[in-house]
């Protein structure tokens, strides 16, 4: 790890989905080497990278499902005290004295709502700093809903059993649907560097048999047109197994 941050900026090994990036960066570094026998272009197309993993969001790493497990977490652990007769805030600070050896992003939700409510902070306060430790749109219903059960009268303990049951349905989906895109995602990186490494197979077997397209400018044009459909039916397979939450 820190002989790869020498390369790579340090930052960007927490930010960026880096095997997404790594693969990108073979696939793109190696067609350089096949399509236009280029070590320098490789390296061109490696500084290239990681300047868009750096400037641009392309890469950067999707933490909702982090964000969701938090949630549930944290209902978790004030839904058993809200099921026998506690508030909202009240069920806080009860579970903030049991997580205090913890560490999660729910348990230091916990520890800081805790802190804000005995400090006097209001309840919509604590609901607005709950959707800044989870910013994610199930948190703002969860908000909302909790919202309305104070003008409205109703059991905020019915609200968080619900979210709570909806939710753990919602992430058992997404972990079927993500194991079913894990493979086609694997498929799809086989099928886009198959072309790739057939070529510099070919080219180590029998370097004269490939030398044509190297060195003339009607095979350096159909190199191009080459690369240009296998990077294509990149682009397009990954706008085809692209899983938006």
């Amino acid at each position: 790890m820190r002989k790869f941050s020498k390369v790579v900026p340090l930052h960007l090994l927490n930010t960026v989905d880096l095997p997404r990036w790594g693969f990108d960066v073979l696939f793109y570094a190696l067609a350089m080497i096949a399509y236009f026998h280029s070590l320098f272009l490789a390296g061109i197309t490696v500084g290239i990278m990681i300047l868009i993993a750096s400037k641009t969001t392309r890469y950067q790493k999707d933490i909702t499902q982090v964000y969701l497990d938090g949630l549930i977490d944290f209902l978790n652990y004030i839904n058993s005290n809200m099921a026998i007769g506690l508030g909202f805030e009240s069920a806080i600070v009860t579970c903030s004295e049991n997580q205090k050896r913890h560490d999660t992003l729910a348990s230091q939700t916990i520890q800081q709502l805790s802190n804000a409510i005995k400090f006097g902070v209001g309840s919509q306060d604590i609901l607005a700093s709950l959707y800044q430790r989870f910013p994610i749109k199930e948190t703002a219903l969860f908000t909302r809903l909790m919202t309305l059960s104070k003008e409205s009268g109703a059991n905020p303990s019915n609200i968080a059993y619900v979210t709570l049951d909806k939710l753990y349905l919602k992430y058992r989906i997404q972990q079927e649907v993500e194991g079913i895109l894990f493979q086609k995602q694997l498929e799809m990186n086989i099928l886009t560097l198959s072309p790739i490494l057939i070529i510099l197979f070919i080219h180590s077997a029998a370097p004269d048999y490939l030398n044509v397209l190297y060195v003339t400018l009607i095979g350096r044009i159909m190199m191009i047109f080459a690369l240009a459909l296998v990077i294509m039916m990149k682009l397009i397979a990954e706008k085809i197994v692209k899983f938006e939450r």
